[in-house]
């Protein structure tokens, strides 16, 4: 992408922050939005990263007013805690057992520090780990956490607080299913192929060579990519992909409408898009939507129009829209 095209679409960027309107150029049914739940300022997420983490009935979150802290939120009842006591900028929060985990950043849009925050759900024990590591993505499973820094991935025993180098790799992305460790393997900018790594036997294998994934999510054997534009001079858009881990059975599912796309998740046999339009004219604007897909034929099952960007976040049983507008709510998705 050249300057002149980045430029234009980090203004566009801007502006939709502050505006979004509803989009017509795409003719599909909308849905009504229902049981909007809104907590207030607490409840959101920042930036285009979903931050939100669930477990049972609580979301833990930042807060959206000031991107510090760390709040505990009872979806039932809408009543909110916080339960960080420093006053810190966190995001990317995940939950497991009594405790969460989070990156910390120096401020709104600065840099990231090194390390994970970890805090017991109950607002105490609440320290730094890995303070050694400049941490690019993480997963925590039981008693260890897998982390990247970008170059290597790692294994990191909370019992005994050891670290162990599982690959050198240049990454940007990795996911846990079963004894396998998935990760992107990195050409310059891209990510070319995924490789996995097997916890027992030590053992690499390719398991998808060029498929050119921009994101990507493994569900029931089947990643779901989302890869990006091949010539990216063009006004061409990228499709959202499913094909099996042993390279079988690649489809398109759904052609976006914006450049890049945003944000999509899966949740049992649906998969919900946020997808935009830039609208360019004398002014600019982005219309925003969610568009709901069938995950296993790409039938669209219905298409929502929202007014900012977000991140969607599902508990297991639920989807939901991070609100990244002023309204700082989690919407519920059909």
């Amino acid at each position: 992408m050249n300057f002149r095209r980045f430029l234009m679409l980090l203004v566009v960027s801007v502006i939709v922050l502050s505006s979004c309107t509803n989009n017509t150029s795409v003719n599909i049914p909308l849905i009504e939005v229902k049981n909007k739940n809104e907590y207030g300022t607490d409840q959101a997420s920042r930036l285009w990263m979903a931050t939100t983490a669930f477990q049972d009935e609580y979301s833990y979150h930042s807060s959206y007013a000031t991107g510090k802290g760390l709040y505990r939120t009872n979806m039932e009842t809408g009543a909110t805690y916080r339960i960080s006591k420093s006053n810190s900028k966190l995001s990317k929060t995940q939950v497991l057992g009594e405790y969460t985990y989070s990156f910390t950043y120096e401020d709104f849009l600065g840099a990231q520090k090194n390390g994970l925050t970890r805090i017991n759900i109950n607002g105490s024990d609440e320290k730094i780990i890995l303070s050694d590591y400049k941490i690019k993505d993480f997963i925590v499973v039981g008693e260890k956490i897998y982390f990247s820094t970008g170059t290597c991935i790692f294994s990191y025993d909370m019992n005994d607080e050891s670290v162990v180098t599982l690959i050198s790799v240049l990454t940007d992305h990795i996911a846990v299913v079963d004894d396998y460790i998935f990760y992107s393997v990195k050409s310059g900018t891209r990510s070319t192929d995924i490789n996995c790594y097997s916890l027992s036997t030590k053992e690499t294998n390719n398991c998808l060579t060029n498929i050119n994934a921009a994101s990507w999510i493994i569900d029931e054997q089947y990643v779901y990519y989302q890869e990006y534009p091949y010539e990216e001079e063009s006004n061409s858009t990228p499709y959202l992909r499913r094909v099996k881990l042993n390279g079988e059975e690649d489809m398109a599912l759904y052609h976006y409408v914006g450049f890049y796309g945003l944000s999509f998740n899966i949740l049992k046999d649906k998969i919900y898009i946020l997808d935009e339009k830039y609208n360019i004219g004398e002014i600019s604007t982005v219309s925003c939507f969610v568009v709901i897909i069938d995950k296993n034929s790409g039938k669209v099952l219905g298409k929502m129009t929202v007014d900012n960007l977000g991140g969607i976040v599902t508990n297991g049983k639920e989807a939901y829209l991070e609100d990244q507008g002023m309204k700082s709510s989690l919407t519920k998705l059909p």
